[in-house]
């Protein structure tokens, strides 16, 4: 939930004070002050949540990961989608739903080829490190 608002923020996305519920079904875990951004990221369709045991959930007190950074700052930048994410096939173990958008942040220079993995929880100065590049490169 705090990425989502921090990357709004960055992204100069408004949140929608009046929205004060978003539809996922752990609805009551949403902070009171990030429920807005929550909602409004739910209803620009930048958060999609995940579904367990037949409930949508955005679990917004879990850790975040790159792929799940590079999908949700992919729709943000409105960067297209390719199927061409030659750097990350099934050989990489990359889930198919992020290999454009992680491939996407690399070519972008918003990931690093060096230092950054894919699949690793994200921490604060990664985020940071990944907002900032993205404001650049949305200029």
């Amino acid at each position: 939930a705090e990425f989502i608002a921090m990357a709004m923020k960055a992204m100069g996305i408004k949140a929608d004070s009046t929205l004060t519920k978003s539809f996922f079904d752990d609805d009551g875990d949403i902070p009171k002050s990030l429920k807005p951004y929550v909602a409004t990221a739910a209803r620009l369709g930048i958060a999609t949540g995940d579904f367990v045991d037949g409930r949508l959930l955005f679990q917004p007190n879990e850790e975040i990961t790159n792929y799940e950074i590079a999908e949700i700052l992919a729709v943000m930048g409105g960067i297209g989608k390719s199927d061409e994410a030659e750097e990350f096939d099934e050989a990489d173990g990359a889930p198919v739903w992020a290999r454009a958008s992680v491939s996407a942040m690399y070519t972008l220079g918003v990931f690093d080829i060096e230092d950054t993995t894919p699949d690793a929880v994200a921490t604060r100065a990664e985020v940071a490190d990944y907002l900032y590049k993205m404001m650049l490169v949305c200029e």
